[in-house]
This record gives C-alpha cells, sequence and structure tokens, in this order.
C-alpha cells in the first residue's frame, strides 16, 4: 500500500501483502470524444495490528493511480470524488447527471485543481450539495509532518493513533488544501468521529492513497 520510498511509484507494501488488491469498476461518464478517460486503477487491503493490544482498531488502505490523461482532458470528467461506502471514484459530470444520493455518498475530491476538498464545500462544481448539505458527511484535514517510516507505523500497527494524534501533528484543520508530491494530510470525518490520513505519492502519474482507521470488529 505504502510506497517504501518516497521517490518510488512501484514499490508498494499493499501488493506484497494483498498480492495486487481490489480494482475499481469503470466510470459511468463517458465523454463525446474520440478516446474514452480511463478509470483509475484502485488497490484496497486492511491492516491489522500484530500487538494485541493495538488490534481493536484496523486500517482499510486504497492506492489510487489515475492514468495520465491528455493536456486537453475535460478536467470535470476525471473521476474525483471518493465515496467510503461504495468505494468508488466519481466524475463531477456524472455526479451532477444522476441522482444526488451518488454525491451525498462522496466524502472529498482527490484529483480535481491538485486539491483535497470536502464534498459538501463544492457548491460551485457540484449542483447537488448545496440543497443536500446535510446529507452530506463533512471532513477537515490537516497538513501533518510525518515521515514516510512514521505514516507505515500508524497504517500498519497503530491506526488508532490516527485519531489519538489529532490536531496533535497536524497544523490548521480546513476543508480543503492544495497539494504536492510527498505531502501529508491528516482527516477526520464527522458526525463519525473517523480519522485517516492521506498522502500524495506521486504527481505525474497521479498517484494518491487513502487510510482509514476503523474498529476491528
Amino acid at each position: 500500500m505504502l510506497a517504501l520510498t518516497s521517490g518510488s511509484c512501484e514499490d508498494s507494501l499493499l501488493n506484497e501483502r494483498s498480492g495486487g488488491g481490489n480494482r475499481g469498476p469503470l466510470d459511468e461518464a463517458v465523454p463525446d470524444s474520440d478516446w474514452n478517460y480511463v478509470y483509475p486503477e484502485i488497490i484496497k487491503t486492511e491492516f491489522i495490528p500484530s500487538f494485541s493490544d493495538f488490534d481493536h482498531t484496523k486500517c482499510l488502505a486504497w492506492r489510487i493511480i489515475w492514468p495520465e490523461y491528455p493536456v486537453a482532458a475535460d478536467a470535470d470528467k476525471i473521476p474525483t470524488v471518493f465515496s467510503f461506502e461504495e468505494e468508488t471514484l466519481n466524475s463531477l459530470e456524472f455526479l451532477n447527471n444522476t441522482s444526488p444520493q451518488n454525491t451525498y455518498d462522496g466524502i472529498f475530491s482527490l484529483f480535481y485543481n491538485f486539491r483535497l476538498q470536502a464534498v459538501n464545500t463544492m457548491w460551485t462544481e457540484l449542483i447537488w450539495s448545496f440543497p443536500g448539505f446535510e446529507n452530506i458527511d463533512g471532513v477537515v484535514f490537516a497538513e501533518s509532518t510525518l515521515e514516510l517510516d512514521e505514516i507505515i507505523y500508524l497504517v500498519t500497527e497503530r491506526p488508532s493513533l490516527f485519531k489519538t494524534y489529532w490536531p496533535k501533528l497536524g497544523g490548521a484543520a480546513l476543508d480543503q488544501f492544495d497539494y504536492s508530491e510527498g505531502d501529508f494530510f491528516q482527516f477526520q470525518l464527522s458526525p463519525s468521529e473517523s480519522y485517516g490520513g492521506i498522502r500524495i505519492v506521486s504527481m505525474t502519474p497521479r498517484i494518491i492513497e487513502v487510510y482509514l482507521a476503523v474498529p476491528n470488529d
């Protein structure tokens, strides 16, 4: 799941542990052009701490790899909004032309405008977000200075620390952040009071890893 070195896009702890993981479906939004917007590869795994004192919380992890779209690609048609419930990405165009519930299931945008942004603040981009504000889970992000080995430790052995360290290892909590390669952010969801992290592994190609700490029931 986690790139073992900050400069490598190929080495993946997730691939080593899960044998490749699960991949996402095709995006429903197909553009009217002579080429298709290829759906990103989504690799999922879960990490359960090896030490019994900490295994009450596990970490769900998704590694998302977008293809390199043409410069002239329509950003509204590139899958960007991630849903924990569906474990999928949807484009802005698809969400604006389908049931409002698909927007309500979204949590944050990952690809669009090189920015992490809470869906319930995307009033300009998503037509259902403002009237449906109360139906969308909230999220805030905090930029963190954790090193790669520390991130790996949280994800694989101490996912409960995503909550314990909030916001001790982060800065100001905001509903959106512009990002660049190597950045790491913590996030907090409401009303579920769930915690996790987002790592910008690479910008070209765009590779982003999402981590969510959940009870190990």
